[in-house]
């Protein structure tokens, strides 16, 4: 009978340990990688570096505050709609779409995984009426 608490302890444990664990870092789907190439990588390549950003040097790990602000970046460029910029032919709106909802969904659920491990504010300071 003892053993019984042991296990649910263990169970717990190696649930919460699985919930709250970074996603991993998986590649872009198609779409993504595709949207990259076509209206990215002809300014931002390995040729071309306009602006100091490299769309081939993004990595899929969003887990390092650099790559997170990289890409959050692309996000909110790509969203309001200066990249590409007016000159070069505008992406079709499904493929904006696929873009920005993958990478607003990686970076949510990357916020939401440290969020767990390490909480919202690490400091909290009182004010005036505290």
């Amino acid at each position: 009978m003892p053993r019984l608490p042991i296990r649910l302890a263990l169970t717990a444990a190696v649930g919460l340990s699985t919930a709250c664990a970074v996603p991993a870092a998986e590649p872009p789907p198609p779409a993504v990688s595709g949207f990259l190439r076509k209206h990215c990588v002809e300014c931002h390549g390995p040729t071309t570096q306009k602006g100091d950003f490299r769309v081939d040097e993004l990595s899929a790990d969003l887990t390092t505050a650099d790559a997170r602000d990289r890409w959050k970046l692309a996000l909110e460029r790509v969203a309001a709609g200066t990249m590409p910029p007016a000159k070069k032919p505008r992406p079709a709106k499904n493929d904006a779409h696929a873009f920005t909802a993958w990478v607003a969904g990686r970076l949510a659920a990357v916020e939401k995984a440290r969020q767990a491990t390490e909480g919202r504010a690490v400091l909290r300071r009182l004010n005036r009426s505290e």
